[in-house]
């Protein structure tokens, strides 16, 4: 087993001035403050997909349990001063709605009654609490006060959700600077690796949301909101357009079942609230550092010889907060400042300096002498260093060699001027490494600014008002390409992404009257994503001496850049940009959120709804710059003796001479639009003191996501016309089959009707069994509708004809080489053979197919109180997927085990075999569309099914320990190809049962204990003075802790015997899944036993590949293991360590030394490649010998397969 990809021991340093003042002298805030206001407002914006405020509602009883009505009940915000009033009904029940998420006192005055104060407690974003209260008989003057406020249980609502509070937002180890990451210590999460959680950028690290899963349900479904607004970038539903930064949010709540109509109707919601100022001034200045010095180093640093990283993080910032101060000028005297007290700020900002270390790759580069060419002394060549004439066809024996490897002769200026794209040697290998010459390892800085911001403004007794603006910049800098950086070496300019996330949201709350509350959300939010190359001079034709080099498309593909894709399997020295820079993405998106609260009765209703609209407008990457093949071997690609090669790949693009040319037509800009239009109705029921029912539902109208400038196509399987070629008349603009929006054979945004309107019913119901809070079981259901993301449909952009792309190679016989200089001859326009024939990835055209993915949530739980503070909690969860994004592929030759072709009897295996060795007839006589490579859709035809049990033992408020421990134990099922935004992980078109099993997040178990822990005093005996009391004295510790069960581990067959050559000779077939599909596809493996061996020392196999066979001739193994193999179990250890020293009353100084991954554990993970050769997620077993009985000799791999 090796590992590549493993999390390090990494150490955090932090230093935390807190300064809190109660004097109006303390700090000044101008109104020149509020100008700031124009700095952001221009930005449009975010969904609210559920509103923020909280409700909290109760029970009035006596000493002897007697309903008091008629009580007064005042609700108090510590924070800002403000007072809601609200009397209890006949029945003792009082209610408030809409309420600010924050810490509050609630007094509550009756008749004969002591007066009681209930102090200290905190209401969550979006929550739902029960506060019953006891008075005492005696003097209203007299007053009763409950500061100790127990861990409560939810006994008013049946669903599942939990809460990351301020205290564990302070004092638990976060390695990131985004509250997402803590998402990781709640039941159901399965949560990335801590070595992803490092940084965070607009779509990584521990921001990006689609790599948490909750529940079973894939990422993509969780929604983040920030005061209201939703703020995911609607592209990929991964990464948002503002972070949840942990110092400058209160709290987040996060729902995961069968949660109230009023929330939303994505399946997962995390809610986050903004900090905001107060009638007293806090303010802080911090900085946590993680120095290279403090981290350790991952493997392919160790191989290449760098003994540590070079990643360093560093976050300096500061906020503020407290009433406005405005300049008022007395009756003759001095001009003084007033602070109002019905106007507050609060000012957050941070710098964010991430020097992140990918790793080192090692690879093999041109060498100087190779630059002059010299090859005489070659890494990557033939044995001997014995070379021809790069136009020569390939011949072992090398008949004519090149002189002493001398190639000056050949030198092409264009060809040199491309081996110069390659650094320098910096590298010698040894061992395996032989061959290497070059260690990539350069640093990827992610730096970032934070400014949020957030005006609060009582309006009047029964109206308040807050704005929440915010503003975040990255430099996104990557060195070796972006999306999944393909490239083996940094690129000559390293790209850059000047990217710019912009938000707005306004709440307004009002009290209609006792029993009425209106909240009122309007957002705004903007998302820039802009990538182009830092010193583009590095990488220009003109710079680099590529003027004169005329690709095929010419015209169609003006672009000033260089090609940057220079790939060769043969020594795996690709430098690799995907292509299309400079490349863009803008989101953006309005909204506005009502909710309308009635309290009547023992009833709470609610009312309200959204409306969105939102929009995205991008271009797409692709080969527009040109994509070069060059090999310096003939029989990787079954060309034989017809490939021209010298016999080196570095001297065959010295020399001009190449394999392959690709390159796309420029691509298009899309605009894509769309609207959401959602409304609610729910009745949250008393049905008895201590029985809450609560139901509703939420009813959506989502319209199609529509390209707006009449880009829209789809393949169409009735408008095909068989045998007429892929482009008709061989015309680019008529491609065979499909549908085009600007010629009026497609509807605009592909369907001319949008889905139906979308009911979501939701039910929980809540039994206080002792009517004590001692004892509540709860549970429910609910249905919930996702949208799907938006690059589902953005694939309109790079279909025939938006995009038009080119190929040509050498790799055939009868072909003569391809050279440098004579690229434009295979212009399509000219020479329409080279015209590609791609695969089709388009939606279905059949309106039948338009569909919202929907998913249905259970849960069932008991929760009991525990002496010494403990609340117990144990639940059945689950959830069922259906109608979930989907892509297959159906363009393959289908069963044919009957029947004859000429005089082949297509039910004898071995005359099958005999046809597969022309795959091109087989393919022109049984494709259904043989004009076309792949042709897919994208479906919503995927499903997934979740079971789960979830304990927590919760204690939060032990005086000297407190913790939160979950455990989960869990099965996740489902149609294993989860990634909707890949084009290779479609699934089985003709036994589509065969791609259900276990998904590639199922966890078994998962144990998490997240804590704080007083540490005992240590300055004791001679140590008790008062310094080393100062010194040694108040430290805590806090630390989250993590087991789980290893990844699924999938094995598959590579080479041979996956052709479609051999598919058809075993099957009668060429179906296979897509090569990222969850399954064994085509000839899938024979496991004789679990190949599992559980040896998980370094180098040693994990895997017993005796365990595997290939089947019979004619037969096939499982597509899913019937064995339940599983990577090793992992550990993670995150540990800190505090003290606050108090300076003065109002001022302290926090130390903090974070220790992550404390026992450098290594996470041997099979979707890197750690446990063996990946294909798709899945370990990969090589069948290159093989034997096709119809030749006694190896199956081979034909070209076109």
């Amino acid at each position: 087993m090796s590992l590549k990809g493993q999390p390090k021991l990494s150490v955090e340093m932090n230093g935390r001035w807190s300064v809190k003042s109660s004097e109006r002298t303390g700090a000044y805030v101008v109104p020149a403050l509020l100008g700031l206001l124009l700095f952001l407002c221009v930005a449009p914006g975010a969904l609210a997909q559920g509103l923020s405020g909280s409700t909290l509602r109760g029970v009035v009883k006596d000493a002897s349990g007697g309903l008091v009505p008629n009580a007064s009940v005042k609700l108090i915000s510590v924070r800002s001063g403000g007072e809601r009033q609200v009397k209890t009904n006949d029945e003792g029940a009082y209610v408030f709605t809409s309420v600010e998420p924050g810490p509050y006192t609630l007094r509550v005055e009756a008749a004969g009654f002591k007066a009681h104060q209930q102090t200290e407690f905190t209401l969550s974003p979006s929550d739902t609490r029960n506060l019953d209260v006891a008075l005492e008989v005696g003097a209203p003057t007299e007053t009763v006060t409950v500061t100790a406020d127990a861990v409560p249980i939810k006994t008013d609502t049946g669903e599942r959700s939990d809460t990351i509070t301020a205290k564990q937002l302070d004092n638990l180890s976060i390695i990131g600077r985004s509250s997402l990451e803590l998402l990781r210590i709640l039941p159901g999460v399965v949560a990335p690796d801590p070595n992803d959680l490092e940084f965070n950028s607009f779509g990584g690290g521990s921001n990006a949301n689609a790599n948490y899963t909750v529940n079973g349900i894939r990422g993509v479904n969780n929604n983040v909101s920030i005061d209201g607004s939703r703020v995911i970038d609607i592209g990929s539903n991964n990464g948002t357009i503002i972070t949840a930064n942990n110092d400058m949010v209160q709290e987040v709540t996060v729902k995961t079942s069968n949660y109230a109509a009023e929330y939303g109707s994505s399946t997962v919601q995390v809610f986050a609230t903004t900090k905001g100022g107060g009638k007293d001034y806090h303010g802080e200045l911090y900085d946590y550092i993680r120095p290279k010095r403090l981290q350790a180093s991952d493997r392919s640093n160790t191989i290449a010889g760098a003994k540590q990283p070079n990643t360093s993080f560093k976050y300096p910032g500061g906020n503020i907060g407290g009433p406005v101060a405005f300049l008022r000028f007395g009756e003759g005297g001095k001009p003084y400042w007033k602070a109002k007290d019905n106007l507050f700020f609060f000012v957050g900002f941070e710098l964010q300096r991430q020097i992140r270390d990918p790793g080192t790759k090692l690879g093999t580069v041109p060498t100087a002498a190779e630059r002059n060419g010299d090859f005489s002394k070659s890494l990557s060549s033939r044995a001997g260093n014995t070379f021809c004439p790069a136009t020569t066809a390939w011949n072992q024996d090398c008949a004519t060699p090149v002189p002493g490897g001398n190639f000056t002769p050949f030198r092409s200026p264009l060809g040199a001027a491309l081996l110069q794209l390659f650094p320098l040697p910096n590298f010698t290998g040894t061992g395996a490494n032989l061959s290497r010459n070059y260690a990539s390892s350069v640093i990827a800085p992610e730096n970032r600014n934070d400014l949020k911001m957030r005006f609060d403004y009582k309006v009047s007794n029964s109206t308040n008002v807050y704005v929440r603006l915010a503003r975040e910049s990255e430099r996104d800098d990557s060195p070796y390409g972006i999306w999944w950086g393909p490239s083996a070496y940094e690129l000559p300019s390293h790209l850059l992404g000047t990217n710019l996330g912009r938000s707005a949201a306004a709440n307004i709350t009002s009290v209609l009257s006792p029993t009425m509350t209106n909240e009122l959300v309007v957002s705004a939010s903007k998302l820039k994503l802009d990538y182009d190359f830092i010193d583009p001079t590095k990488v220009s034709k003109s710079a680099l001496g590529l003027g004169n080099l005329q690709l095929p498309w010419g015209s169609r593909s003006t672009t000033p850049y260089a090609p940057l894709a220079l790939i060769s399997w043969d020594v795996n020295a690709n430098v690799w940009e995907p292509g299309g820079v400079p490349l863009f993405a803008f989101n953006d998106s309005e909204s506005l959120s009502e909710t309308l609260s009635k309290v009547s009765g023992n009833h709470t209703l609610k009312f309200g709804g959204l409306i969105e609209k939102a929009g995205k407008f991008q271009n797409q990457s692709g080969p527009v710059e040109g994509q070069i093949e060059y090999e310096g071997g003939g029989n990787n690609h079954g060309g034989g003796n017809a490939v021209f090669t010298s016999g080196n790949a570095f001297a065959n693009l010295y020399s001009g001479v190449i394999n392959g040319i690709d390159q796309a037509t420029n691509i298009p800009s899309g605009k894509f639009k769309f609207w959401n239009y959602e409304g609610y109705a729910q009745d949250s029921w008393k049905f008895r003191s201590n029985i809450t029912v609560e139901f509703g539902t939420r009813i959506s109208k989502y319209t199609n996501n529509a390209e707006q400038t009449g880009l829209g196509v789809a393949f169409s399987t009735t408008a095909y016309k068989r045998g007429l070629g892929a482009f008709l008349n061989n015309d680019p603009t008529k491609p065979n089959g499909i549908l085009i929006e600007k010629n009026g054979t497609l509807p605009k945004g592909i369907y001319a009707k949008s889905p139906p309107l979308l009911f979501a019913p939701r039910l929980n119901i809540a039994w206080d069994v002792f009517k004590d809070g001692s004892t509540v079981l709860r549970g429910g259901a609910g249905v919930f509708y996702n949208r799907v993301q938006g690059n589902y449909q953005y694939g309109v952009l790079t279909t025939p004809p938006n995009l038009l792309s080119l190929h040509a190679d050498s790799w055939g016989n009868g072909q003569r080489p391809i050279t440098l200089d004579n690229l434009a001859q295979y212009n399509p326009i000219t020479n329409p053979g080279t015209l590609s024939r791609p695969s089709l990835y388009t939606q279905d055209p059949d309106p039948k197919s338009n569909r919202i993915p929907r998913v249905v949530t259970t849960s069932l739980s008991v929760a009991r109180r525990l002496p010494f503070q403990n609340v117990l909690e144990v639940a059945y969860v689950g959830t069922f997927g259906r109608r979930l994004p989907q892509s297959y592929s159906f363009n393959f030759v289908f069963p044919h085990t009957t029947g004859t072709l000429g005089n082949a009897n297509l039910a004898d295996p071995q005359q099958r075999a005999a046809l597969g060795q022309n795959i091109n007839f087989l393919n022109n006589a049984f494709l259904p569309f043989p004009d076309w490579g792949g042709v897919k859709y994208n479906e919503y035809i995927g499903v997934s099914n979740y079971h789960s049990m979830q304990v927590t033992l919760n204690r939060q408020l032990g005086k000297s320990l407190q913790y939160f421990m979950t455990y989960t134990f869990s099965k996740a099922l489902g149609t294993a190809a989860v990634n909707e935004s890949d084009g290779d992980a479609s699934v089985d078109p003709l036994n589509g049962h065969d791609t259900y099993g276990i998904l590639s997040y199922d966890r078994t178990h998962i144990f998490n204990l997240s804590y704080n822990y007083n540490l005992p005093k240590l300055a004791r005996g001679s140590l008790n003075n008062g310094f080393l009391r100062g010194v040694l004295d108040g430290w805590q510790m806090s630390g989250i802790t993590t087991y789980q069960s290893g990844r699924p581990v999938r094995i598959r067959f590579g080479g041979a015997v996956t052709s479609a050559s051999a598919r058809f000779a075993y099957l009668g077939h060429t179906v296979t899944a897509g090569g990222n599909t969850g399954q064994a596809f085509g000839i899938a493996p024979v496991l004789l036993r679990n190949p599992v061996t559980g040896n998980t020392k370094l180098g040693n196999a994990y895997l017993d590949i005796s365990a595997v066979a290939v089947p019979a001739f004619g037969g096939n193994g499982p597509a899913q293991s019937p064995f339940y193999m599983r990577a090793p179990t992992t550990n993670n250890w995150d540990v800190t360590f505090f003290k606050n020293f108090n300076i003065s009353e109002s001022k302290k100084f926090q130390f903090r030394a974070g220790f992550f991954n404390v026992f450098n554990e290594a996470f041997a993970n099979p979707d890197q490649g750690d446990i063996g050769p990946l294909l798709g997620g899945a370990v990969l077993i090589n069948t290159l010998n093989t034997i096709n009985p119809a030749t006694g000799n190896c199956f081979y791999l034909p070209a076109n397969t």
